[in-house]
Formats: C-alpha cells, structure tokens, sequence
C-alpha cells in the first residue's frame, strides 16, 4: 500500500515537471519563431552573435534543468552544450570568424539552424558557394581532454558506415579471418597499404586513407596544439573478426583508426566519451570519416561509405 502511494506520488510529480518543462519549451519556441520573423527587419546581428542573446539561452536552458529535476537530463544536457557553445562562439569579436566557427559546429552536427540562417551565415563568413568550412578560427578550449562528456545527439549526417560488402567488392578479401590481428594476403589490398608519418603518430593502412589522417591532424595542430599533444592510436590496420561478430572488421582493410586521448582508451558501450574526441569529430567529419559514436564506440573513426566510393570514382584504390 505504501508502495502504491509513493509510485503515485512520482507520477504525478513526473507529470507536473513534464508539463512544465513543455511550456518552457513552448517559451523557447516562441523566442525562435520571433528571431526568425525579425530577419527581415533586424537582421541577425544582436542575435545570436549577441553574448546576451547567448546567455539568455543559456538562462532558459538552465531553468529547464532545474525544472526536470535530472528526469529529462539527457535532452537538456544536449541543449545546453549547444547554448554554450554558442555563447563560447560570440565571444569572438570578429564577425567572419564568427560566423565560420558557427558553421563548422552546425556543419558537424553540434548546431543546429534553418536553411536561411546557413545560407545567411555563408554571406557573413565570405565563403563561396562550393567553398569548404575551414576549422573555427577560435578553437573552443576544453579544461580537460579526457574528461567524459555526453555524445551529441546528432553527428554523421550524410554518412553511413562502409558495408562489408562494399569492402570485399572494391577491396577483396583482405586476409584469413580469425579473431585476433593477421597479415594481410590480398597482393592487390597489400599494394595500397602504405606505412607513414601522420603528425602525431605513424599508421599502416590504406594510402588515401593515411593521408586524409595527416590532414586531418595537421588542421588539429594549427587550430588545436593542446589537443594535437594529447592524441594517440590504439591501431589502425589490423585484420580481423569484428568483436563479438563474425564478419571482418573495417581495421581489415586499413580504413579504420581507433584513437586515444591522453595516453587513455573512451569506454565502450557508453553515452559519454571523452571531451577531446568530441572536438576531434568535426575534424573527421570534414573528411567523410564516419564516428563510432553512433554506436557508443567513440574512439573509433572509419572511412564511410561514401567516402569508399568517392575514392574509387576517383582511382585512387587502383593498384599502385
């Protein structure tokens, strides 16, 4: 009986925040629709770009947390790493560079703007139509690289993880399947795996895939030297069974790294990793390489799918 009493007693309590927390919402929502309805007469500047704007997000988003009391935390969390990111954002004073950070981040997932705003910010950040997103001109610093953060909630998009028969049908076979790292015996997979310097370490593996890896790193090292410092690798090729699975993993063919930060490993089959991977993602999400944190592997990073593609329209998986 009194079991029954404090399970009603939390659903109405959960009721009562769920109710309030919608009409917080429902606040926030109106405060967008009034952001968009002034473009044509105010423009965007103060807005976004605004620090108090920022904080204001800041303010309702915090309000909302307290509200919840941790039951919707995941939601909220996420709202609030964007609120402040952008407040991090409009903190740089120089109007271009802030609206190139501002689409790196959305580019990467971490922001999100209608199709207007994107094509205003374009304007804003001088950038041509065809014209790539170059890394934020003001990195947003992190206290701790390994500290765990949550994953955000949207990243890949546009990207799917390379099939393994994509793989075998462009690649072949790479080796004997068992469980633990074997040579590769494909001749024709062996004469693309070249052994090279990528900036902060040296891999094996797929030649377009290492050099895709050095510019990576080497756009981390301009933009992000604490962080370059503290990236390691856990491997790249090595040819095997997926773990706990029977088909090859993607490290067969040399298109996979995993990676480590601060000499330590992100757990596995989590919602959180560490910090510094989340700043390496946009990096990675530049280059097509799609991020394992989709499926709580967050120190894994592979060539997508349509990167594999892309690189054999182009021929450079051709024998060399």
């Amino acid at each position: 009986m009194e079991k029954d009493i404090e399970t009603k007693k939390l659903e109405l309590e959960e009721r009562r925040l769920n109710e309030e927390l919608q009409l917080k919402r429902m606040e926030l929502d109106l405060q967008r629709e009034q952001f968009e309805a002034s473009q044509q007469s105010k423009g965007y500047k103060a807005q976004i770009f605004s620090p108090i704007g920022a904080a204001v997000i800041v303010g309702i988003l915090g309000l909302l947390g307290t509200a919840a009391s941790g039951l919707f935390n995941s939601q909220i969390e996420r709202d609030k790493q964007q609120a402040n990111l952008l407040l991090k954002i409009s903190e740089e004073s120089d109007e271009v560079k802030r609206a190139r950070s501002l689409l790196f981040y959305a580019q990467g997932g971490y922001l999100e703007f209608p199709p207007s705003y994107i094509d205003y910010l374009r304007k804003q950040a001088q950038l041509e139509e065809n014209d790539k997103v170059p890394p934020p001109m003001t990195p947003i610093s992190q206290s701790s690289f390994e500290t765990l953060v949550d994953i955000p909630a949207t990243i890949n998009q546009g990207l799917t993880a390379a099939k393994t028969a994509t793989l075998m049908s462009i690649l072949g076979v790479p080796c004997e399947l068992t469980p633990e790292c074997s040579p590769v015996t494909n001749p024709n997979l062996e004469s693309r795996i070249v052994t090279e310097d990528v900036g902060p370490f040296r891999v094996a593996g797929l030649k377009p895939a290492v050099e895709a890896l050095r510019r990576i790193f080497a756009d981390v090292k301009q933009h992000e030297p604490e962080l370059y410092k503290q990236i390691g690798t856990a491997g790249m090729l090595c040819c095997r069974k997926l773990r706990g699975g029977q088909a090859y993993s993607n490290h067969s063919w040399g298109t996979a790294i995993d990676l480590k930060i601060g000499g330590s490993l992100a757990p596995s089959g989590q919602s959180k990793t560490q910090s510094g991977l989340v700043s390496l993602y946009p990096y990675f999400n530049k280059e097509k390489f799609f991020w394992g944190a989709e499926h709580q592997d967050s120190l894994h990073f592979d060539a997508s799918e349509e990167l594999i593609r892309e690189w054999k329209e182009k021929g450079m998986l051709n024998p060399r």
